[in-house]
């Protein structure tokens, strides 16, 4: 679930929005620390994790999937809140905020 963060700023008749949206803190140092770990343990020379060449395109395959776990849902995520507060901000029909 996204954070969001943010604030209202009056412009002439109207409104503006500015949102701010991140993950979890807790979940981005473990995040980035597996990342690291796996992408190290894949380019290291002397690396006791992967040996063959084999073993190290497969860290490399799984610092993507880990990539893309915390990426693909948060995105899902931000579009479902983004959504949700479009319909809750404006009652009508969302607008671009460009003069018709």
């Amino acid at each position: 679930m996204p954070i969001i963060e943010g604030n209202f700023r009056r412009d002439g008749l109207g409104t503006i929005v500015t949102l701010n949206m991140r993950l979890v803190w807790p979940v981005v140092p473990f995040w980035i620390a597996i990342m690291l770990f796996l992408a190290w343990s894949s380019l290291a020379v002397d690396s006791r994790v992967a040996g063959p060449f084999g073993a190290r395109i497969l860290l490399l395959g799984m610092t993507l999937f880990i990539y893309l776990v915390a990426t693909v849902p948060f995105a899902i995520e931000v579009r479902i809140a983004m959504k949700r507060l479009l319909s809750v901000l404006c009652p009508g029909p969302a607008r671009s905020g460009l003069p018709v």
